[in-house]
């Protein structure tokens, strides 16, 4: 009957309205919920920037100084095998000239036992 299509149209409009309107409501307060919730997250992230900064400057400054005390310990270690060498090499030097002294004492026993010998 026509009450009946009326009533259907009627109630299609008030539907189509009302969602419309629940909609655009719904839009709204989403835009605002996700406005206020961006702005949060961006606050969050400009702070964790910041401290991400600050932790990646102070690993710099921690990986700056251990550069330079193993550079620092290095260098110790060359002064303190070069120094040991220089040690080394001078006894080493020491002893070539015991031993040559001692070789030109053995020589002269030889050459005095060899004359000895001739002589006896």
């Amino acid at each position: 009957s026509t009450g009946e299509s009326e009533g259907l149209v009627y109630g299609k409009q008030w539907y189509q309205r009302r969602v419309r309107g629940d909609t655009a409501t719904v839009l709204n307060n989403l835009r605002k919920n996700l406005g206020e919730q961006i702005l949060q997250y961006a606050a969050v992230y400009e702070e964790n920037k910041e401290k991400s900064n600050a932790s990646i400057k102070q690993l710099y400054t921690s990986i700056g100084l251990i550069e330079k005390s193993v550079n620092t310990t290095k260098h110790s270690i060359e002064h303190i095998l070069q120094a040991e060498i220089k040690t080394r090499s001078t006894k080493l030097l020491e002893l070539e000239d015991h031993l040559s002294t001692v070789r030109a004492a053995v020589g002269a026993l030889d050459t005095r036992r060899e004359d000895q010998h001739a002589e006896g």
